[in-house]
């Protein structure tokens, strides 16, 4: 069973990092290259910050492709990568379900979704999955994660829906 795949919300980013980008720039050469009036230079100067500041809103949340899967012998298939173009780092583990101990959930005002973390026993102490960035999941797609962690797992804290 597939809870998370956003993999259309993560096509329509990496096509907003290029186009801000781009458009930033054309819009800064257009504002300072042409002998246009004083009016079209400072609307386009501003156009190119906004698409700028746009494109650096999006570097800063980190938006990732997210996948988890329920598979049939008993574990959690997780695959992640950046959203931005370049530099990616793809990551891919599977966690058994009997080994989760807790869901740790990282909120910040300044991110539109929250992280999550899955802790799980292990034969000395309790690991650690890297965080998980839900920036570019669907709400609908979330609640499901949250759901089925709540209902399924026999975890001592609850995830919270949004």
């Amino acid at each position: 069973m597939i809870l998370i795949d956003n993999r259309l919300q993560v096509a329509k980013l990496r096509l907003a990092y290029i186009v801000s980008f781009t458009m930033s720039s054309i819009f800064f050469a257009f504002s300072f290259v042409s002998n246009n009036s004083f009016i079209s230079n400072n609307v386009s100067l501003f156009i190119a910050i906004c698409l700028m500041l746009i494109f650096v809103y999006l570097i800063r949340i980190k938006p990732e492709y997210l996948y988890v899967q329920i598979r049939k012998n008993n574990t959690i298939l997780v695959r992640t990568y950046s959203a931005f173009p370049l530099f990616r780092k793809y990551k891919s583990f599977e966690i058994p379900i009997n080994a989760i101990v807790e869901i740790e959930r990282k909120k910040n005002p300044f991110y539109p979704k929250p992280f999550i973390r899955i802790v799980v026993k292990t034969k000395k102490s309790v690991g650690t999955y890297p965080w998980l960035n839900l920036a570019a999941v669907p709400k609908v797609s979330y609640n499901k994660l949250a759901t089925y962690f709540n209902n399924t797992l026999n975890i001592a804290k609850k995830v919270e829906p949004i």
